[in-house]
Protein backbone atom coordinates (compact mmCIF):
# COMPACT_ATOMS: atom_id res chain seq x y z
CA UNK A 1 0.00 0.00 0.00
CA UNK A 2 2.75 2.22 -0.78
CA UNK A 3 3.38 3.39 3.19
CA UNK A 4 -0.36 4.43 3.44
CA UNK A 5 -2.98 3.12 5.69
CA UNK A 6 -6.23 2.53 4.12
CA UNK A 7 -9.34 3.78 5.73
CA UNK A 8 -12.59 3.28 4.79
CA UNK A 9 -15.99 5.55 3.91
CA UNK A 10 -17.56 4.11 6.52
CA UNK A 11 -17.35 1.65 9.33
CA UNK A 12 -20.48 0.29 10.59
CA UNK A 13 -19.86 -2.28 14.07
CA UNK A 14 -22.78 -4.35 15.16
CA UNK A 15 -23.56 -7.22 17.50
CA UNK A 16 -24.65 -10.41 15.45
CA UNK A 17 -27.28 -12.73 16.90
CA UNK A 18 -24.94 -14.65 18.46
CA UNK A 19 -23.82 -11.71 20.73
CA UNK A 20 -20.56 -11.28 18.99
CA UNK A 21 -19.28 -8.14 18.01
CA UNK A 22 -18.41 -7.46 14.36
CA UNK A 23 -18.00 -4.79 11.59
CA UNK A 24 -17.82 -4.39 8.10
CA UNK A 25 -15.77 -1.43 6.05
CA UNK A 26 -17.37 -0.43 3.07
CA UNK A 27 -15.93 2.07 0.17
CA UNK A 28 -17.90 3.93 -1.99
CA UNK A 29 -15.97 4.08 -5.47
CA UNK A 30 -16.75 6.76 -7.63
CA UNK A 31 -15.87 7.21 -11.29
CA UNK A 32 -12.53 9.04 -10.29
CA UNK A 33 -11.19 5.67 -8.85
CA UNK A 34 -8.55 4.22 -10.81
CA UNK A 35 -8.29 0.38 -10.75
CA UNK A 36 -5.57 0.07 -8.32
CA UNK A 37 -7.26 2.03 -5.98
CA UNK A 38 -10.04 -0.06 -6.10
CA UNK A 39 -8.05 -3.30 -5.92
CA UNK A 40 -6.19 -1.73 -2.90
CA UNK A 41 -9.35 -1.05 -1.34
CA UNK A 42 -10.42 -4.53 -1.41
CA UNK A 43 -7.24 -6.14 -0.59
CA UNK A 44 -7.32 -4.15 2.53
CA UNK A 45 -11.08 -5.74 3.09
CA UNK A 46 -12.90 -3.65 2.49
CA UNK A 47 -16.48 -3.96 0.46
CA UNK A 48 -15.99 -1.88 -2.19
CA UNK A 49 -19.74 -0.20 -3.61
CA UNK A 50 -19.43 1.64 -7.11
CA UNK A 51 -21.65 4.09 -8.47
CA UNK A 52 -23.01 2.57 -11.08
CA UNK A 53 -23.10 -0.69 -9.84
CA UNK A 54 -23.79 -3.22 -6.20
CA UNK A 55 -22.53 -5.32 -4.19
CA UNK A 56 -21.42 -8.61 -4.72
CA UNK A 57 -24.03 -10.99 -4.90
CA UNK A 58 -22.53 -12.69 -1.16
CA UNK A 59 -22.30 -9.39 -0.17
CA UNK A 60 -26.03 -8.74 -0.07
CA UNK A 61 -26.62 -11.25 2.16
CA UNK A 62 -24.11 -10.13 4.30
CA UNK A 63 -26.31 -6.73 4.18
CA UNK A 64 -29.69 -8.48 5.05
CA UNK A 65 -28.31 -10.35 8.21
CA UNK A 66 -27.16 -6.90 9.27
CA UNK A 67 -30.05 -4.95 8.49
CA UNK A 68 -32.56 -7.65 10.07
CA UNK A 69 -30.88 -7.29 13.55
Amino acid sequence: MNGKIPLPDLRIEYQTRDGEMAKVDLELATGHYKRSQISEKASAGFIVYSEGGGFKPEDRDFLSEILSL
